[in-house]
């Protein structure tokens, strides 16, 4: 029963003194933990949802392949067409700025009205009209459809995002993607979450 008897060690560092800090001091402790707290947050803090998105769809590009006649010669642009309002817009023009893919400079057109001249469409969540009224207004151009509307791939669309544990993941049309003649790399299909054939 010795170590009832024994004597508390809570006040030993500081010998004939209570609590060791004063207000001034806490107060002073809580300035710098709350900006440190800030500091941490703000190198911490990583892309928005929007700029991830834009960089996946900047990037299925890379895996997908095009009929010879979705471009009117080997230097003609690829472009990348945003409907409805959203972020990713302004985001993929960053990310594109002076770059190609295959050859093709990159154009990043917001609302355009001829979805045909499109290579990849992307769809706000913000337009109201459904995927299948979208694609039957491409009339079979090999436009690769990206959205993020609920169910955008079960839908008819070619690639939609949805968002899993805070982390964006996507789905993937094949059988879409087939009709309109594009060819999806197997190595983009490996990292779909679903793919419906």
């Amino acid at each position: 029963m010795a170590f009832l008897s024994r004597p508390s060690t809570r006040h030993d560092r500081w010998p004939g003194r209570g609590w060791p800090f004063t207000p001034g001091a806490i107060a002073r402790c809580l300035v710098i933990a709350l900006c440190m707290l800030s500091l941490c947050h703000s190198q911490s803090s990583g892309p928005t949802e929007y700029q991830v998105k834009a960089a996946f769809v900047y990037n299925f590009a890379k895996f997908v392949e095009w009929p010879a006649d979705a471009f009117a010669d080997g230097s003609s642009p690829l472009r990348f067409c945003v409907l409805g309002e959203s972020l990713v817009g302004t985001d993929l023009n960053q990310i594109t700025q002076s770059k190609s893919i295959g050859g093709h400079p990159i154009q990043v057109l917001l609302n355009s009205r001829n979805l045909r001249d499109c290579h990849v469409l992307f769809i706000s969540s913000s337009h109201s009209a459904p995927v299948r009224e979208v694609r039957d207004s491409l009339h079979g151009a090999p436009v690769l459809t990206i959205g993020e509307s609920k169910d955008f791939a079960a839908q008819g669309g070619t690639i939609g995002f949805l968002v899993e544990d805070a982390r964006v993941r996507f789905e993937v049309n094949l059988q879409v993607a087939r009709q309109d003649r594009l060819s999806i790399s197997s190595k983009l299909l490996s990292l779909a979450k679903k793919v419906l054939t």
